[in-house]
Order: structure tokens, then sequence, then C-alpha cells
């Protein structure tokens, strides 16, 4: 497990001046954390954000607490951190943690982490000081959220239905759909994408997705059929609701 910089600093008496304003709903709060001094907390926060990445609360407070210790390098690799697990989302919430430690972070940093793109979550070699973020590995303790790349060509490239099980499985929804669309065009014959896809519009509702894919790929698409039927199926689905409404 990543090693946490010992920090000599006393430590707060209380963390809730940690926590972000749109996690003050008290039973997102963490519950019992060491509070003796900093150094167990920040240990408590980077294995709680190691073993639950999608725990926001733990991450809110891990930034909050290297911000107020004005720790350059370790508020650096908190929002490193956040932003892979964020990806396309949370944008108010990216932007406000870095306009907070903008005076913090060095600017070589500052202006590396602000530039990372909403839709990114890929850590390389050439990312600044990349070994000081626990989720840098490629693999959590929970689930896989990122993906490590080099120079080198991989070996195997993995499968992108595997890949949108893993993104679902975290709760990126909307990125295994992705995924699995752009899977799907390139390869109108792969099976598993679309039968994966058409379970994410199931479970979704979402039929205006359906329809707009389906005119994309061919009419000889070979799940065409399934398709059809899925988008009928929402139709019903929609025309219920609107009269028990």
């Amino acid at each position: 497990m990543h090693k946490t910089q010992k920090i000599q600093n006393p430590a707060p008496e209380k963390l809730d001046e940690f926590i972000e304003p749109c996690f003050l709903d008290t039973h997102l709060w963490i519950k019992e954390p060491p509070t003796n001094n900093v150094n167990k907390i920040a240990d408590y926060l980077s294995h709680r954000v190691s073993k639950i990445p999608l725990d926001l609360t733990s991450h809110a407070q891990r930034i909050r607490l290297y911000l107020a210790l004005k720790d350059s390098n370790a508020t650096y690799a908190a929002l490193l951190d956040l932003f892979i697990v964020l990806g396309s989302n949370g944008t108010l919430l990216r932007k406000r943690l870095l306009h907070q430690a903008s005076q913090v972070i060095s600017t070589e940093n500052y202006e590396f982490i602000s530039l990372i793109p909403v839709d990114a979550a890929v850590i390389s070699s050439d990312t600044p000081l990349s070994h000081l973020a626990v989720l840098s590995l490629g693999r959590t303790m929970e689930k896989k959220v990122i993906r490590k790349i080099d120079n080198e060509i991989p070996e195997k490239t993995e499968d992108p239905v595997v890949t949108a099980k893993d993104l679902i499985n975290s709760g990126q929804i909307e990125q295994a759909r992705s995924l699995l669309e752009s899977t799907l065009i390139n390869e109108p014959e792969h099976a598993g994408a679309s039968e994966e896809l058409l379970q994410i519009y199931r479970h979704t509702h979402d039929r205006d997705s359906c329809v707009r894919m389906l005119k994309k790929l061919s009419s000889s698409f070979a799940a065409h059929d399934q398709w059809v039927e899925l988008i009928i199926t929402l139709d019903q689905h929609t025309t219920e609701r609107s009269l028990s409404a």
C-alpha cells in the first residue's frame, strides 16, 4: 500500500472543517476516524481512497487535510487521485478544489493537472509525481479505475466488454455506454458489445440513445431485430408511464 509521507504538524481536533460543502449531509461523514495525530488521519484517508475509490467524501477530506497543512506534493497527489475517479463527472468540484489548491501546489503541477481532459483517466510514466497517488498503479484494492500506459506496446488488449463491466460496477455507466458504442461502430459483429449495450439501454430506459445508435449501424447488422424489439419495448414503457402519470 502507498506509504503516506509523515507530517509533523499537530492534528486538528475535528475533521468536520475538511468536508466539502457538497458533502455536508451527516450520513456521508466518515465514522470515527483516528484524530490523535495528522499521520494517522492521512494514512486512514489514503487507505479509504485506495480501498473504496468512489468514496468522494474521503477524497475531499484528504485534499482539504493536505491543503490545511500546505503540503504541496501530497495535495497534488490527492487531487490526481480524485480526478482519476471523477473522469468526466464532477466538473464544479474539480474546479473548486483546484482553485483552493492553486496557492499550495507547485506551478508545474498546477498547470499539468488543470489541463487534464475531463474525460481522461490515464496515468503514464510522464505524469508528474504519479508514484505519490495511491490510485496510480492501475488497479486499486477494489476495482480497476484507470489504465497505466507507457511507451511500450501492450502485449494484449483487454476485451472492451470486460472493461465496460468494470466501469458499470464502479458506477460509470455513461463511460461504459460510450466505450461499447465505439466498439460496436468499429466492430458491428461484436456480439458481446451488442448484448451489453442493450442491457444498458434497457436498464436506463434510454430509448433515444438506442435509436440513434441503431441508425449508425448497417441494416444488415446481425442483431438488428433484437434492437428493434428493445425500442418497441421502451416505447411501450414510455406510453404506460405517461398514462399512469
